[in-house]
């Protein structure tokens, strides 16, 4: 997963002295800190939801879209996307 968010990062062109702290910080809002180092297909539902908020935020846009960023979420999962959101 760090992988990937590293590669997001270099994709959206973060400079490459602030990937790991921009990939950082994107898993510290996101709640993604355990989890640094498992395969994207071992995640939950709702890890992935996390991960993908994190993969548009890792960058800092002024203005990130979601398009419901709760389906398919257990009700617990949706009370914390939500208020990651």
């Amino acid at each position: 997963m760090d992988e990937y968010l590293r590669y997001c990062a270099r994709l959206h062109r973060v400079p490459r002295h602030r990937v790991r702290s921009a990939v950082e910080e994107a898993k510290q809002c996101c709640g993604l800190e355990e989890t640094g180092r498992r395969l994207i297909a071992n995640l939950s539902r709702g890890y992935r939801q996390r991960l993908g908020i994190a993969q548009a935020i890792v960058h800092r846009p002024q203005v990130v879209i979601l398009d419901e960023p709760t389906l398919g979420l257990d009700p617990n999962q949706v009370r914390e996307v939500r208020a990651l959101i």
